[in-house]
């Protein structure tokens, strides 16, 4: 003897077994989310005219094309660098792990004193003007989202950089180039 569904029974069970499946595919599916992340990486071909070029980074900071953001000063690898010894290599000098989503003008490196060049075995005093403002503006106009890394690599132009001026004083203008934006 066969027993019979009815109809309103069958709907019922029809609509608790698509709940289940719905409940058990949307639980497998769910995302995190994170800040994007910014590398700031320098690089640069060997100078001529000099046998070390010794820059002192203090900080790099980054602006948002948000006003309610602003400058975001992220954690730097301060020290004095050598341009010279990047010799084409890729040095990072600030990295962050967790910034704020958004539209990026430019970023801005700060250099400290002691700024040096050695040319024919002599030191010699390197002058950035400005140094309490703004030392060095890269503009970059790129947008940050949600699980992003954004790594710059600037190509650091030591030959159009480093000036000799008539009063013997060696000044630096930077001449820095975007080289590579990469987004992972």
């Amino acid at each position: 003897m066969k027993k019979k569904i009815n109809k309103f029974s069958l709907g019922v069970l029809i609509i608790i077994i698509i709940i289940n499946i719905i409940l058990l595919l949307s639980s497998g599916c769910e995302k995190s989310f994170t800040d994007p992340s910014i590398n700031i990486m320098l690089t640069d071909a060997p100078a001529t005219a000099f046998e070390q070029v010794n820059v002192n980074l203090k900080s790099v900071r980054i602006l948002y094309d948000d006003t309610s953001i602003g400058w975001v000063t992220i954690p730097t690898f301060s020290g004095i660098y050598d341009l010279q010894v990047l010799n084409n290599l890729t040095r990072t000098v600030a990295t962050v792990g967790s910034i704020p989503v958004g539209s990026i003008k430019e970023f801005q490196i700060l250099f400290g004193n002691g700024n040096t060049v050695v040319s024919h075995g002599t030191s010699y005093p390197l002058i950035v003007p400005n140094s309490t403002e703004t030392d060095l503006l890269v503009f970059l106009n790129t947008s940050l989202v949600e699980n992003q890394k954004l790594s710059v690599t600037m190509d650091f132009d030591v030959d159009k950089s480093v000036v000799l001026e008539d009063d013997g004083t060696y000044v630096l203008n930077p001449v820095v180039t975007i080289k590579n934006i990469s987004y992972n």
